[in-house]
């Protein structure tokens, strides 16, 4: 989960906002994410209504859409030592 959040924090998010963009990327709605992360819904709601912003995108299914573009590079990117017989690079 660490690498995830950290791939959408190059989107320009905060570490909360790149948190709370995964579990929307996940299908939870505000109020399962304020139990997830321990947070009022009204302040998850403030997060995405930022998160919306900043990928100027109107919902949050394009919002998580652009998450799952982000994060499958990243990982299509540290599956490619595999595909060419090397190990992975842990700890990344």
């Amino acid at each position: 989960m660490g690498r995830k959040i950290s791939s959408l924090r190059s989107l320009g998010l905060t570490p909360r906002e790149a948190e709370i963009l995964l579990w929307i990327s996940e299908g939870k709605t505000n109020y399962e994410v304020a139990l997830i992360v321990g947070a009022k819904a009204g302040t998850v709601r403030k997060h995405v209504e930022h998160i919306l912003s900043k990928l100027s995108v109107e919902n949050r299914t394009a919002a998580a859409a652009i998450a799952f573009t982000v994060i499958s590079q990243t990982a299509d990117f540290f599956q490619r030592p595999v595909r060419l017989g090397l190990k992975p690079l842990s700890g990344l």
